[in-house]
């Protein structure tokens, strides 16, 4: 027995017609498209999906997550559905794909749109995972990921560093800050000490005079820039700067045993221009 059109119950066909529109500036675009076939089952939501230049998986957008399909009628396109994406990735080439979810299930992705590439804009996203990373005495080294290829948003890439004593008390509570190129601090260098992988650090004095700052709290941030603007300003980060080491064989004429800096100065050769 051969089944009819209308006896075939699956997840709804892939939508049609995927086009993308350029009716709000800056990181906004409109996807529009068409039902494809509901397979027996009502369409009831869709899933809109894109892909950069840099990251070639399939991501669903955060506005075009399971989306209600009596949300997205839009009376400039009567016969379609349309789908508002915001906050895009700039400054890279983007393509977006549909799915429809009936009662069935979530049907096969449509066809993907033309790519398009949203001019460059100022780095939107935050610096993730800023730490500490040891090093001598009289450094403070600042440690953090690397903003992804896709989130640069704009061309020259750098990153701007701030810090600052944590003690409210202290003379050295102005900020400091310092620019840096993207290739003098990421380059995943490995400590050899603890086999920890930096992805990007960077070391700063912190030594004056006679006062070492060994394993003191200094607040810290660290902020993206391009050639068009500054990324969010978060709040700052505590971490401590370097330890000072007890050497076991080291005693002074008295015999007294001394706490010096442990020498291992090789872990901050190359972490950045001082």
């Amino acid at each position: 027995m051969v089944k009819t059109a209308a006896e075939i119950k699956n997840p709804a066909s892939q939508p049609q017609d995927v086009n993308v529109l350029s009716r709000d500036e800056d990181t906004t675009r409109w996807v529009v498209w068409a039902d494809g076939k509901d397979h027996g089952s009502h369409i009831s939501h869709y899933f809109v999906e894109f892909r950069t230049d840099y990251d070639k998986c399939w991501r669903v957008h955060p506005d075009g997550d399971n989306i209600r399909r009596s949300s997205l009628k839009n009376e400039l396109f009567p016969d379609h559905q349309v789908a508002r994406l915001t906050n895009l990735k700039a400054y890279t080439g983007i393509e977006f794909r549909v799915k429809a979810r009936n009662s069935y299930g979530i049907g096969n992705p449509s066809q993907p749109t033309e790519k398009i590439k949203i001019s460059g804009t100022n780095v939107s996203v935050p610096v993730r995972n800023i730490r500490g990373g040891g090093g001598s005495v009289g450094l403070l080294i600042i440690v953090w990921d690397p903003l992804p290829k896709e989130d640069h948003n704009g061309p020259d890439l750098r990153y701007v560093i701030s810090y600052r004593a944590h003690d409210e008390n202290s003379d050295k509570r102005q900020w400091i800050k310092t620019t840096v190129k993207e290739e003098d601090v990421c380059k995943n260098r490995v400590d050899f000490l603890s086999g920890q992988t930096y992805p990007c650090d960077y070391a700063a004095v912190v030594k004056e005079g006679v006062d070492l700052n060994y394993f003191k709290p200094y607040e810290v941030k660290v902020q993206g820039i391009n050639a068009v603007g500054i990324g969010p300003d978060m709040e700052p980060e505590v971490i401590m700067s370097a330890e000072d080491y007890l050497l076991c064989n080291t005693a002074d004429e008295n015999g007294t045993f001394m706490t010096k800096n442990a020498k291992i100065k090789a872990i901050a050769l190359g972490r950045g221009k001082l």
